[in-house]
């Protein structure tokens, strides 16, 4: 049985507590701290992708991964959020810093 994804509300709060945690659970933490400030959101975790957003009728699909990971293999239907990155690649792919900015 695969245990259920528990983030905390604040990325910081995983050095405050000295949990020794890997880089991704904080990449994927931000990005659920940043996006929940949006009105009339839900969230959820599917198997197949790290995230579903569905905001009012319009559903989105993301992925996180580092700066070096290809996205070859994944559809056009998933946005795919890097680290490491300062500009966009394409119409895909978005820097995860972006996402501190939505209010």
């Amino acid at each position: 049985r695969k245990e259920y994804k528990i983030f905390l509300w604040n990325t910081n709060l995983y050095n405050a507590y000295n949990l020794s945690t890997e880089i991704w659970i904080i990449r994927e933490s931000f990005f659920i701290s940043q996006v929940k400030r949006i009105e009339n959101i839900e969230i959820f975790t599917p198997k197949l992708w790290d995230f579903t957003l569905q905001i009012y009728d319009k559903v989105l699909q993301f992925e996180i991964w580092w700066k070096n990971k290809n996205s070859s293999k994944y559809s056009e239907n998933i946005y795919i959020i890097k680290d490491d990155i300062t500009i966009w690649e394409n119409e895909r792919v978005i820097p995860l810093w972006l996402f501190g900015l939505l209010k």
